[in-house]
């Protein structure tokens, strides 16, 4: 009988985890958890793009204390039509 009196408390506290779980997902707003594109263009970009318009890919390589042949990780993100170039320099 014991047994049974536990595992019916663990239910109830497995629902009720689940279910202020549930409450927290939906409260919190996802927003505010992205910045915004131009925020996130202007904190990881160390040279404007205006600037790199006329420029080679080896001068623009040379700014970012990069070299042709280093490794490059590349993310897409769809829904934020935004695109991070990684590149590990000197590696």
């Amino acid at each position: 009988m014991m047994i049974r009196a536990w595992l019916i408390l663990a239910d109830i506290l497995i629902h009720l985890f689940l279910f202020i779980s549930l409450i927290l997902f939906y409260t919190y707003s996802l927003s505010e958890q992205h910045i915004s594109k131009e925020d996130h263009m202007a904190k990881e970009a160390s040279v404007h793009k205006d600037n790199l318009i006329d420029v080679s890919l080896d001068e623009r390589l040379t700014l970012l204390s990069a070299k042709v042949g280093d490794p490059v990780f590349i993310r897409i993100f769809k829904e934020e039509s935004l695109l991070e170039v990684w590149i590990r320099s000197g590696a």
